[in-house]
């Protein structure tokens, strides 16, 4: 039986399950090049449609994320803004639950305000954009936003007892849920309503500091370790906090606009360094509590976290410091783009029982080399064909070369994995400066470290309970001093680094360039960052790879076994 799940919201995406195996996930920004695309993913369906060769007769079920929907911008036109009647009220919803202080985190205003948005879903515009596909037939199903975070974690673990903790801005009324899954049942244990979302928290910081807030909370990470913040938190403190007696995160009722007037000022008179690592810290002492209480309380093995809060990876590191559970996995895709796999995960639970097994996130399309030469014509590079291409672009990164990586199948996801990366020699510091102009990027973070399978510990203080989580660059560790001398420019002020230990099982080329540079140098880690310019979607075609080497001038572009130069270098 074939599943599709969809998320039509922020971040769109579409997945497909064959029974218990995910055979393709992948989300709408990496074909229409818009970052973080929103709406109905038409591109991505039409790719999973074609790239499978699935006819719309074959899809058994279809779910979909998000019972309501969540703000829309008056300037779109996406899920039927157009439609005044229906958008006017749509935005007055949100804003009512933004703005009305405490009284929002009642249940029966929850409640109302979840049922009011799910009778003003435009279905209507939904089935239209199915009928587009042949689909519109099929019965649609909507699933719970958070209970479709949680249940991309479960499928994501190993262990038979679980705890999925889902936590960020808001989705359906919530802003965090906690389940549990043992012997197979599953579980919802505790939710905290919008009104205390330490995602707003975090989306208001980052909105403070000058930065795109739905995109660059990641700045505000790297920013924290610069600075210690102690006069900052002490005005802050206050805003969001842990009551242990009710087993719940509480705010102090202020709103996103008086939030923002606060951190503004702090901002002005603090800077940025100063009020990131406050906010950090308040997270991290806020988040940390809630998951430690609630794993003591329910006695689950493995740690199980999703949701846009979970990117921060200083966070999950205090998290798994804390808890020292038998298992921790933050889901590969933890934000709203991973919402369709969580949607077709529960249309296979509704039906059978299980969930589907998510063994990697290499996930997307792969694209046919056929005509590259005519291609790399088109941007005048010239194009080599390599016998031994992952030789070579080791040997290339021993000359301190860069090498943009594209081979196989998309990585699912925020982050690139091997498949579409840009790799380089870890060995100089001062690439986070030079590299990052070169992709007109500004980061507080240094790059991160692709490590050869059985050297984790050789290069970091690590616990084998991160051994899948450790697959996606999710989760920060604290390096060795052998690591933070041979590879400086993968570890950060406060000595610790997000590492992606790269297994031969799991994508075997990328383990052949790591084993064969590690033969010549004697270091087995490499700088992996996402091969993207500034803004944009990670690249997705071998045209989107030779778009963004071109704008970039660096050394090499390796495409299946193809080394390719600008067209007047030597090669």
């Amino acid at each position: 039986m074939l599943i599709l799940g969809l998320n039509d919201g922020h971040d769109s995406g579409v997945a497909l399950l064959r029974d218990s195996e995910v055979m393709y996930a992948a989300n709408e920004e990496r074909f229409s090049r818009v970052k973080n695309d929103s709406g109905f993913p038409e591109l991505a369906l039409g790719n999973l449609l074609k790239w499978n060769d699935v006819k719309p007769d074959d899809i058994g079920l279809l779910y979909v994320a998000t019972e309501s929907k969540p703000y829309i911008p008056p300037e779109s036109d996406e899920y039927g803004a157009g439609d005044n009647l229906l958008a006017f009220c749509r935005n007055a919803f949100y804003m009512l639950a933004e703005n009305t202080g405490n009284l929002m985190a009642h249940p029966w205003a929850v409640r109302a305000v979840r049922v009011s948005s799910r009778l003003l879903r435009n279905r209507k515009l939904l089935n239209a954009n199915l009928e587009k596909f042949g689909l519109g037939n099929h019965k649609v199903r909507f699933v719970d936003h958070h209970l479709c975070h949680v249940l991309t974690g479960f499928a994501s673990g190993s262990h038979e007892n679980q705890l999925s903790v889902s936590m960020d801005l808001g989705g359906d009324g919530y802003s965090a849920a906690v389940y549990t899954r043992k012997n197979g049942r599953i579980r919802e244990v505790h939710r905290v309503p919008r009104m205390h979302s330490m995602g707003l928290f975090w989306y208001v910081v980052t909105e403070a500091c000058g930065f795109h807030p739905d995109r660059h909370g990641g700045k505000i990470t790297g920013l924290a370790a610069y600075a210690r913040g102690k006069e900052v938190y002490e005005r802050i403190k206050g805003l969001y906090y842990y009551d242990g007696k009710a087993k719940t995160i509480k705010s102090s009722g202020k709103g996103h606009a008086s939030q923002l007037r606060m951190m503004k000022e702090l901002v002005d008179k603090y800077g940025m360094r100063e009020v990131s690592s406050a906010a950090q810290r308040l997270l991290e002492e806020v988040v940390t509590a809630f998951v430690s209480d609630y794993k003591r309380m329910t006695e689950c093995d493995e740690i199980i976290c999703s949701g846009g809060v979970f990117a921060n990876v200083k966070l999950n590191q205090k998290i798994f410091e804390a808890c020292r559970p038998a298992g921790m996995v933050v889901h590969a895709h933890m934000g709203d783009g991973g919402v369709g796999l969580g949607a077709a995960a529960k249309a296979l639970y509704d039906t059978t029982g299980r969930l589907p097994v998510f063994r990697g996130a290499y996930l997307g399309a792969e694209y046919p080399l056929e005509g590259l030469e005519d291609l790399c014509g088109k941007y005048n590079l010239r194009c080599v064909r390599v016998n031994n291409i992952e030789e070579e672009i080791a040997a290339r990164l021993a000359e301190f070369k860069v090498v943009c990586h594209y081979a196989g199948r998309s990585e699912y996801g925020p982050r690139a994995l091997g498949n579409r990366s840009i790799l380089f020699h870890g060995g100089d510091p001062s690439v986070n400066d030079w590299l990052n102009k070169k992709m007109k990027r500004s980061e507080f973070m240094p790059f991160a470290p692709a490590v050869l399978e059985g050297y984790e510990r050789k290069c970091f203080h690590f616990d084998d309970a991160l051994a899948k989580t450790s697959e996606f660059m999710t989760i920060t560790v604290e390096c060795t001093e052998w690591f933070k001398e041979k590879c400086p420019a993968t570890v950060h002020v406060d000595g610790t680094a997000r590492p992606q230990v790269v297994r031969k099982s799991v994508n075997p080329r990328f383990h052949a360039i790591l084993a064969a540079y590690e033969k010549r140098t004697g270091i087995p880690a490499i700088i992996n960052t996402s091969f993207n310019m500034h803004e944009e979607p990670i690249v997705e075609t071998p045209e989107d790879a030779m778009r963004a080497f071109v704008a970039m001038g660096v050394d090499y572009l390796a495409i299946g076994d193809y080394l390719i130069t600008a067209g007047n270098s030597a090669g």
